[in-house]
């Protein structure tokens, strides 16, 4: 996979593995954006609008997998 992704691409692939049904475009970019995530632009002169924002893919992941609890049951998790 690629290090640096764009929102679109993002919820098309990274965050569906997380997340079924995948959120509306506003609550990710709010999430990283809070959590500070690192991002780019394509040209980074365009300081309002303009370009492409590029997320880091493995800081996605690693916020999702921190964020989210899996929806299976573990193996070898003691039980309650």
């Amino acid at each position: 996979m690629s290090r640096l992704a764009t929102l679109d691409v993002l919820l098309k692939t990274t965050i569906p593995v997380f997340l079924s049904p995948p959120p509306p475009r506003e609550n990710p970019r709010a999430w990283f954006n809070q959590v500070r995530i690192p991002h780019f632009k394509a040209n980074p002169l365009a300081h309002r609008g303009g370009g492409y924002l590029y997320d880091s893919v493995a800081a996605v992941e690693k916020f999702l997998s921190s964020r989210i609890t899996p929806q299976w049951p573990l193996i070898g998790r003691p039980r309650p």
